[in-house]
């Protein structure tokens, strides 16, 4: 009674200690696994692609500025003082001034010359229906891709209990052919002796030799599958 009662008060905390083992072996499986980390690289991803179709509703500035220089080239010629002279010199002598200068004939440069052109631009999208839709995608993208790491994360979880279960079973296993094999062994060494005292026949030693290699195989398998399991 009072080793059942030492057991029952003892398997609480054996369970504790099993769940805390559990909840490491879960832990560095989900922080190891590589696929999980393929699949929030992929998240992220798609969290900054979803960040940038936000970024597509705010305005946008952009600033530009050329400057440009030209020495020689192709001229065009304008005759400004050969039209213009003679109209002043008209208007001087019937205005007996000098208001209108002679002017002289321009010859100019196709390129500009020390030429500054500086644009600041504002853009907004007032109706764009893409980019909403573009948004839209994105949103869905990232949706899915969380639920899938989730589902993931879920089916490791699963695989990683499955295998601690049957370690535990394994050991369990282990044990109790253990348990067993000590106790057949103690019967082939009892019936033994019976049969060399002539107490009883070849058949119960030739049983109890069965019963020990039938067992020590069992175990055998046992510690395979446990090892097995714990890999």
């Amino acid at each position: 009674m009072k080793k059942v009662f030492i057991t029952l008060l003892l398997f609480p905390f054996m369970g504790a200690y099993a769940q805390t083992n559990l909840d490491v072996y879960i832990k560095t499986a989900l922080s190891n696994n590589e696929t999980i980390r393929q699949q929030q690289f992929l998240l992220t991803k798609s969290l900054y692609a979803l960040k940038e179709t936000k970024a597509l509703f705010l305005p946008s500035v952009g600033f530009n500025a050329t400057y440009t220089v030209a020495d020689g080239g192709r001229t065009v010629d304008i005759p400004v003082g050969d039209l213009m002279n003679p109209v002043y010199k008209t208007l001087n002598q019937m205005t007996g001034t000098n208001n209108f200068p002679q002017l002289k004939n321009q010859s100019i440069l196709l390129n500009p010359d020390n030429f500054y052109d500086a644009k600041i631009r504002t853009t907004y999208p007032i109706l764009n229906a893409e980019i909403e839709f573009n948004r839209k995608i994105k949103t869905q993208q990232y949706s899915l891709q969380q639920i899938e790491i989730n589902l993931y994360k879920r089916e490791l979880v699963k695989e990683v209990k499955n295998a601690y279960y049957k370690y535990l079973q394994a050991c369990e296993a282990v044990t109790i052919y253990e348990t067993t094999l000590s106790l057949v062994k103690e019967n082939q060494r009892v019936n033994t002796s019976l049969f060399n005292n002539q107490k009883v026949n070849r058949t119960a030693v030739v049983r109890s030799d069965n019963e020990v290699s039938k067992y020590n195989a069992l175990l055998e398998s046992a510690k395979q599958t446990r090892n097995n399991a714990k890999a």
